[in-house]
């Protein structure tokens, strides 16, 4: 009797299939995240090379911002200091905060856009306080930033989380644009680090997608797989051996 026969007899048959049901389970999540991966470096190297490219004035952007994402732009302007906002649960390296949002009115625009001025530490009940105590630019500034696309809820239980006027949880610009008494341009701007920049809110490096992880939990699929099929082979192994040793 084969080895290969010996697992697909008797009581061994049923563990057999579920052993090959729960390695190929695994397989599929092990490609599924390799092609996360393959999905996330195309996006990083896209907004590597958007980031590359020269910086463009709002002006040029304004008619269709949508095709400009990830581009630096130079926009000059005001902020509104009434309706001052936070992007909730952000914390850096390790430690709790929160992203200041704002809108900004460019030059002859009576079209708002909001913009990311950065990170600060603060707890999640305590953020709109420490908001109030950093001070914002008045009157004309002009803004070095790039352009972000709107964030979109991707999960069941983000959709559970309540969001209120002053506390977003995601940069979602068709949530936040009725909140206020303007219209809101359908991207945002994440403004860009500068030696002139205030200790906070500490505007960021350009975010790139995370990769690293999806690599990682490919091998880690892979290897539950392999571990499945070499441990159970290796103990119904020896069962065999017994079995041809009585004959």
């Amino acid at each position: 009797m084969t080895f290969l026969f010996f697992l697909f007899t008797g009581k061994r048959s049923l563990p057999t299939f579920l052993i090959l049901v729960l390695a190929g389970l695994f397989t599929t999540l092990g490609i599924w995240q390799f092609a996360r991966w393959k999905e996330h470096e195309t996006d990083r190297r896209v907004i590597r090379a958007d980031f590359a490219e020269p910086a463009l004035s709002w002006n040029e952007v304004q008619a269709s911002p949508l095709e400009f994402l990830h581009r630096r732009i130079t926009v000059g302007g005001h902020f509104d200091s009434s309706h001052r906002m936070i992007l909730r649960d952000q914390s850096f390296e390790g430690v709790p905060g929160a992203h200041e949002l704002t809108p900004f009115f460019p030059d002859g625009s009576k079209e708002a856009v909001l913009v990311d001025r950065g990170w600060f530490p603060a707890s999640d009940e305590g953020a709109l306080a420490r908001l109030a105590e950093i001070p914002l630019p008045s009157g004309q500034v002009e803004l070095k930033a790039t352009l972000q696309a709107p964030q979109k809820v991707s999960s069941f239980w983000a959709k559970l989380r309540a969001d209120d006027p002053n506390r977003w949880y995601l940069v979602d610009l068709p949530k936040i644009a009725p909140t206020l008494p303007y219209p809101l341009a359908p991207v945002w701007l994440s403004l860009l680090p500068s030696k002139s920049s205030a200790v906070w809110p500490k505007p960021l490096a350009l975010a790139l997608p995370e990769s690293l992880n999806n690599l990682s939990y490919t091998f880690q699929w892979f290897a539950f797989a392999l571990i499945a099929l070499i441990g159970y082979g290796a103990f119904q192994r020896k069962g065999w051996r017994k079995s041809r040793s009585l004959r």
